[in-house]
Order: structure tokens, then C-alpha cells, then sequence
């Protein structure tokens, strides 16, 4: 039990060589390097155990056993401790062995874990001596190497020691364990992880060493690679065919934005499939990927693919899968793609193409946004008529007809429509392949939420426009109507220009001859063609002439403005041209519909009628009269 390490030094004095050894002491107590069971003692180059009052050691020196036959200090003082009692300041106190703690009760001890062990891999030249731990090699190297390590951990403030345990070929595979002055929970292991992880040289006589390869941590019952403790409870640590350990969320985490599949191969379940931490794992789980991977290449917008768990089925393997998208609408408009997918291989192909081999497919294949809402894909194809049906043999689902006193609630026009618009929403792969409406309601959601607005938008649009054709339509209605007699054009008779601007005062109620007028007349005097009247007709604007006497009243020689004369004839071509304001409705009053009426073309002027004249252009066209005559 040798605790000194002898250590050699080469110096130079003069022309002679001369080799210094000295020893370096090694505190095996502190280390706790050693196997005693309550206390240790250190000596120069040993140590020994002892224990205490109560105990005496036992045949291998290191352990302590009840000594019945000395006196119980603490037998008067009603306590039960599990393992031993001392009395301090006349106070009875229990107390464990090492590697124990005292309980929050104060009287049992449970195990005190104040260490963790590392295995890691470096460049460090290996030989058989390291092997060996009596060669001097072997203890120079642990020295050397344990300083090296010391720095690392020496800012974490419970640390105490460090201890190189043994060395393993591989280039040199380092086995030491870290101790620390408490008990160590979950928060603190993962400090010292993170703290090992950054440990990427090793400083040995000021030559640098890399770590290479990855590192494992050994705590308690834990035996994993030191990534694997890094990602956390929550997240799934797993093996890469390159041996690299990766860390993969946590499947709450990308449920929103993933489809999750299950599929059975005939294939014989390896045990080693269910250790992710396992090589065999790793091999299989790339093969599977590649193969969904291949057969999803139409699929836009998917982020990764990876498998989720093996598990053994009595036909095969069961293989979960999760299929992740980049944002959560693209997995809900990629949804309707991976459904036929999934369709075309358990209705088609009926196998899985794995290395050149296509590995025969096992009952049915399940999809669904969530790993606890996955149904069979050829459910969705089953109508309202027909159940789906698990089959006992094969353990595949088929769409079964449903009885006749179950479809009772179901009319024939119902089916007729329901097998029409399936028929409109599947498609065919390779002629026979069906393309099946998405279940998800979110389609339905995206679909009125673009095709609604539009609608009403349509419709508000044509509204606006119909009711603008038929303003228009109305007003043309009565432009024609006041300006065209049935069977005559606009202006046969082209006199239009002697009624000036076109005002409504001109042609509707007002007017020397207006309705308004006409209609005041006709109820003193009477019409004789619309209301029965004689044949005299008498009107304050007609002379004794009747019509063809335009003046300006009964028994006046004046003419009106409206009429060129008392009768248009060859005599009264010389007479100048007079405005009219004459009107429609007056004729139509006045006149009888049932004959034929020819109304000599008046003389009229190009220029304006007095009421569209101002007093300048009147005096204007006055003057030009006076000249002329």
C-alpha cells in the first residue's frame, strides 16, 4: 500500500550526468483511494483504518463491526439509530458508515453518491505498462494526467478530488472518477457534464493531448455517453450509424407541425432494435428512413424524417415513424399527398423497398397529427354506409357494408350524393391507385376562409353592376320616349334644333303647350278625342282658326313666339323664321290618334331660343332682324 511515487530528474553538473530521484507523497485518505469502512488514517507512504467507539475493525482492516460486549453510550437514551450512535455534548447522535449519509429522520443512512466516473478516449500514446498499475508507467502517467484534469474541474465548488482509475487501449482510453465533498443531484451532474464536455486537451508536461471520439459518464445506475446526459430528461438521445450520439426534441414540442405513421414489416425483431444507444438500432433506423424517404419525394416542404421506436410484434417489427414539415400549414396542405402515399403501398404494393428487398407489409398503416390519434388509412376511404373492419387473420382493416337495419337513417338520394363526390375526390395513381378527400378539418377552414370573401365580394360586385345597367337602361327608356314617336326616327323631320337645348322644362310639363296646361285646359273646355267633348274647341291660345291659328289669344291678331305663322304656306315663306317651344305632349293631347297627321316642316334657325340667350347675344340677334328689314 505504497504511497509514494518515485519520480526521476536528469541534471547536468559539469562534464557528469546525474539522475535525482524523489519521492512524492500521495494522501490516499483525501483521495479516497482506499477501503475503509468509517475512518481512514494517512501515514508517509501508507495508510490504515480504524473505527469507532462502539465498533472494532474487522479481519480485513478495513471494515468495522458492533462491538456487543462494550458499552452502549447511547442505550439510556431512548434512540434507534440504523447503525451507530456517539454521544456529543452529552447529546445522542447517529452516525453512518462511508459512502452513507444520515437520513432527513436522523437515524437511518442512506447512500451517499459524492462521485461520477468518466470514460474518455484520447490521443495519449498507449503502451502494455499502463496497463499495469505496479509499473512505473504507468503511475508517472496517472500523475501527470490527474494534474491535467485537476484544472477542469477545480472551479466547481464542491469538488475535492480526482482519481485516475485505469487506462484501456484505444489509442489511450482514460477511466478516473471525480469526487466531490456532497451529495450530488440532478442539477449538479448535469454541471459537471457540461464542464467534462468542454474538456477537449489534456496538458501533460506541456504537451497537449486531444479527446477523440465521445465521452461516457458512469453515475450510479447511469451508464451513457456524455451528449445523452447533456439533452435533458424530456429529449430522446440516439446512436448514429457514425457513431455519433444525437439529441432529438422532444415530440410534444414538433406535434403541431408533424404526421406521425405505424407500419409492421415482416421482418425478425432484433433485441438490440429497442436500445437506441445500440449500433444495430442505428443501422436499422437508417435503412427505414431512407426507404419512407424515397417514397416521400413528392412531398413538398418536410424538414426530416426519423424513426421514433422499434418495437417487436409478433409478425415483425412495428416501426414509428414522425414525418416533420417546416411551418404547420405546409403539414396540412402536404397532408392529402403522404395519405396517398401511404394508400398506394398497403393497397398497391403491399411491401416496403429496404436494400433492394421489399420487406412484406403486416396488417394495416396507420396516420395521424398526434401519436395517440392514428387510424388505419383505408378507414378514410370507407363511405357512411359501410364500417371498417379489422380482419382476424391478416390484421388488415377493409371496408365492410354495413347491415340493411343500420342504413335505414341513410336515403338513397344521400348515397347517391355521397358516392358521387367521392368518386369526384379521388384520383388515380398508375390507373388504379385512389386519391381520398383529406380528413382534416383545417382544409375545410382554409377553404372558407379564401373562397367566402370572394364570394360575397362576386356578388356585391354584381350586384352594383346590374343595378347600374338598369339606371341606365331606364334613362335611355325615357330619353327615347320623349324624343321619338313609335315608328319614327330621332328627328325625321329635323327640327329638333328649333327646341334649343334639350331642358325637361321643354319636353315634360312645362311649356307654353305643356301637360301641365293642357291638362288645366281640358278639364274647363274638354278634349274631343279623349274625353268625348264637341267639336268647338276653344283655348285662350287659339284664335278662330282652331289649330292652324297659333296667336296669343282669343280674338288677337298677335302670333306667338312658338309658331312661324298663322298658316305655314308658299305666301309666308318671306316671313322670318320664329323660335318654338313647341312640345310633344301637347300633340299628343290635342291631336287624334287615329288619323294621319302630316305636319308641314317648319322654318327654323340654327341659333339659340330666347330662353337659352343672355341679354348680350338677344340684343345681338334683335339687331341683326332690324338690318334685314
Amino acid at each position: 500500500m505504497g504511497g509514494r511515487t518515485p519520480r526521476g530528474q536528469q541534471i547536468t553538473i559539469g562534464c557528469v550526468n546525474l539522475t535525482v530521484t524523489y519521492l512524492l507523497d500521495i494522501d490516499e485518505c483525501t483521495l479516497l483511494n482506499n477501503n475503509c469502512e468509517q475512518i481512514c488514517v494517512d501515514t508517509i507512504g501508507s495508510f490504515y483504518c480504524s473505527c469507532r467507539d462502539g465498533f472494532v475493525l474487522g479481519s480485513d482492516q478495513s471494515s468495522c463491526d458492533k462491538d456487543y460486549s462494550d458499552y452502549d453510550q447511547c442505550a439510556n437514551n431512548n434512540i434507534n439509530c440504523s447503525y451507530g450512535c456517539v454521544l456529543e455534548n452529552n447529546a445522542p447522535v447517529c452516525f453512518c458508515p462511508l459512502g452513507y449519509e444520515l437520513s432527513t429522520d436522523s437515524l437511518t443512512c442512506s447512500v451517499l453518491h459524492r462521485s461520477v466516473q468518466f470514460t474518455m478516449t484520447t490521443d495519449y500514446p498507449y503502451s502494455s505498462n499502463l496497463s499495469d498499475p505496479s509499473t512505473d508507467e504507468f503511475k508517472h502517467a496517472r500523475v501527470d494526467i490527474t494534474a491535467g484534469l485537476v484544472d477542469s474541474y477545480s472551479n466547481i465548488p464542491a469538488f475535492l478530488s480526482l482519481t485516475i482509475d485505469r487506462f484501456s487501449p484505444g489509442s489511450t482510453v482514460i477511466q478516473y472518477t471525480a469526487v466531490f465533498n456532497q451529495s450530488l443531484n440532478a442539477s449538479s451532474i448535469l454541471e459537471i457534464a457540461m464542464v467534462t464536455n468542454d474538456v477537449r486537451q489534456i496538458t501533460v508536461l506541456e504537451k497537449n493531448y486531444s479527446v477523440t471520439g465521445e465521452t461516457f459518464i458512469n453515475y450510479i445506475t447511469i451508464l451513457e455517453p456524455l451528449t445523452c446526459t447533456l439533452c435533458g430528461e424530456n429529449s430522446t438521445c440516439v446512436i448514429l450509424p457514425q457513431e455519433i450520439y444525437e439529441c432529438r426534441p422532444p415530440l410534444s414540442e414538433i406535434e403541431s407541425r408533424s404526421l406521425f405513421m405505424e407500419v409492421t414489416l415482416q421482418k425478425t425483431f432484433n433485441s438490440n432494435y429497442g436500445n437506441k444507444l445500440h449500433l444495430d438500432y442505428a443501422a436499422y433506423e437508417e435503412d427505414i428512413e431512407q426507404a419512407f424517404a424515397a417514397v416521400m419525394t413528392g412531398v413538398e416542404d418536410i424538414q426530416y424524417l426519423n424513426v421514433t421506436d422499434f418495437s417487436n410484434h409478433p409478425e415483425g417489427v412495428t416501426t414509428s415513424l414522425v414525418l416533420i414539415f417546416n411551418t404547420v400549414a405546409n403539414k396540412t396542405l402536404q397532408y392529402d399527398e403522404v395519405f396517398n402515399i401511404l394508400l398506394e403501398i398497403e393497397t398497391i404494393k403491399r411491401c416496403v423497398d429496404i436494400k433492394d428487398t421489399c420487406i412484406a407489409l403486416y396488417g394495416s398503416i396507420s396516420l395521424g397529427n398526434t401519436t395517440t390519434a392514428l387510424d388505419p388509412v383505408i378507414c378514410s376511404t370507407c363511405t357512411l354506409t359501410q364500417d371498417c373492419i379489422q380482419d382476424n387473420q391478416t390484421s388488415r382493416y377493409q371496408c365492410v357494408n354495413k347491415p340493411i337495419t343500420d342504413q335505414t337513417a341513410i336515403s338513397t338520394e344521400e348515397q347517391t350524393t355521397r358516392s358521387t363526390e367521392e368518386q369526384t375526390s379521388r384520383s388515380t395513381t398508375e390507373g388504379t391507385t385512389t386519391t381520398v378527400q383529406s380528413k382534416s378539418s383545417s382544409d375545410l377552414i382554409l377553404g372558407l376562409g379564401i373562397g367566402l370573401p370572394l364570394a360575397i365580394s362576386a356578388l356585391i360586385v354584381s350586384t352594383i353592376m346590374i343595378c347600374m345597367c338598369c339606371r341606365r337602361c331606364r334613362r335611355n327608356y325615357r330619353s327615347d320616349t320623349d324624343s321619338t314617336m313609335p315608328g319614327q326616327s330621332e328627328d325625321d323631320w329635323n327640327i329638333r334644333q328649333a327646341f334649343g337645348k334639350n331642358e325637361p322644362s321643354l319636353r315634360g310639363a312645362g311649356g307654353a303647350f305643356g301637360t301641365d296646361l293642357m291638362r288645366q285646359w281640358s278639364r274647363t273646355s274638354g278634349d274631343k278625342y279623349h274625353r268625348g267633348q264637341p267639336e268647338e274647341l276653344v283655348h285662350p291660345y287659339f284664335g278662330p282658326g282652331g289649330l292652324d291659328d297659333f296667336t296669343t289669344g282669343a280674338g288677337s291678331s298677335e302670333r306667338l313666339d312658338f309658331a312661324p305663322d298663322t298658316t305655314v304656306g308658299e305666301e309666308d315663306l318671306d316671313v322670318p323664321p320664329r323660335r318654338s317651344n313647341f312640345s310633344w305632349d301637347f300633340m299628343f293631347d290635342m291631336l287624334n290618334p287615329k288619323e294621319e297627321v302630316r305636319i308641314p316642316r317648319p322654318l327654323v334657325e340654327t341659333e339659340k331660343a330666347d330662353l337659352f340667350l343672355d341679354k348680350k347675344e338677344q340684343y345681338k340677334r334683335d339687331s341683326k332682324y332690324s338690318n334685314s328689314s
